[in-house]
């Protein structure tokens, strides 16, 4: 029943991010901010998807058996009974944050293994869903992204908090972005 129901709110979760993808803005609008940054208006939309799709914040960024953990639970819908192909989570990572060549070999060591695939960890997640405040962009080139963040934990607690997140453009990326780091501010 809770896999049901948390399976239920995953789906609603990425149709959300889908619609955002579907409907992109088709121009930027600037106006010139404090110093050398400008704040960006036509690209939050897609930006905002993409955090409503992520999983990965803080730290989890700086371990790759973390992220793929965290990574997977956006993918569980593509799932093959505890197994997930290793190329699908690969390709979301690269998509999502940019990371490549991740060595699956090493990761998850004490639990099941199944050549090409990743054991999906039986536990609970945490659902973040984000509202746009800003999207500023840094003299780099890169974004800076601030949302209010409502997160819903596994075990049923609800609190809201500021969330500054990082993207740089990748063209190569399915999205047009990679998020390069996402910080809860709690």
């Amino acid at each position: 029943m809770i896999k049901k129901v948390s399976l239920t709110v995953l789906a609603a979760v990425i149709v959300i991010a889908s619609i955002c993808f579907a409907f992109p803005a088709f121009a930027n609008s600037t106006e010139t901010a404090e110093s050398e940054k400008v704040t960006v208006t036509g690209q939050g939309e897609k930006l905002l998807g993409m955090l409503n799709r992520s999983f990965v914040y803080n730290g989890t960024f700086d371990n790759p058996e973390e992220t793929v953990n965290e990574s997977i639970i956006a993918l569980l819908d593509l799932t093959e009974d505890e197994f997930i192909e290793e190329s699908t989570v690969a390709d979301f990572i690269y998509n999502m944050y940019g990371k490549k060549n991740i060595d699956f070999s090493t990761l998850n060591t004490d639990f099941p293994k199944k050549e090409g695939f990743v054991y999906i960890i039986p536990r609970g997640y945490t659902v973040y869903e984000h509202s746009l405040k800003s999207v500023t962009e840094n003299t780099d080139g890169t974004l800076t992204v601030v949302t209010n963040v409502d997160i819903l934990t596994h075990d049923g607690g609800e609190f809201t908090a500021e969330c500054v997140s990082v993207f740089k453009e990748n063209k190569d990326s399915a999205y047009g972005y990679n998020i390069l780091s996402s910080d809860i501010q709690e």
